[in-house]
């Protein structure tokens, strides 16, 4: 998260791990990237900021843990 790289659907189909026709759309209908999922509202902690990802805040580690399951 803080590299902003990671295990996202738009990652995973341009490094090849997705089929070409598999959608890189969250549940929630948006395109999900790692900017985007320190935002997500399925999310519950979706109120992330790119200063709590860079100072591993308490918000920060729980959202890491939500994307993680």
């Amino acid at each position: 998260m803080r590299t902003g790289v990671g295990r996202t659907k738009d990652k995973m189909k341009k490094w090849g791990l997705l089929e070409r026709t598999y959608s890189t759309t969250c549940v929630c209908g948006m395109e999900q990237s790692m900017k985007y999922i320190l935002q997500c509202p399925i999310c519950p902690y979706n109120s992330c900021t790119k200063d709590d990802v860079m100072n591993v805040s308490d918000n920060a580690k729980d959202v890491a843990s939500f994307w993680a399951e």
